[in-house]
């Protein structure tokens, strides 16, 4: 899932750097894995969460 579309997912009932920190930690407990994809054309990175 992307990290906007679960930042919309959730009504922004979290902040977006705590929502950010959550994944982060997440991660560091091998529970998620966290992928930046750039877009071949240029542009801003993506990031998408998948559950490990």
């Amino acid at each position: 899932m992307k990290h906007r579309d679960l930042l919309r997912r959730l009504n922004h009932r979290i902040k977006n750097r705590d929502l950010i920190d959550i994944m982060k930690a997440l991660a560091e407990a091998e529970h998620l894995r966290v992928d930046k994809v750039v877009p071949d054309g240029g542009g801003t990175q993506t990031v998408w969460y998948s559950l490990v």
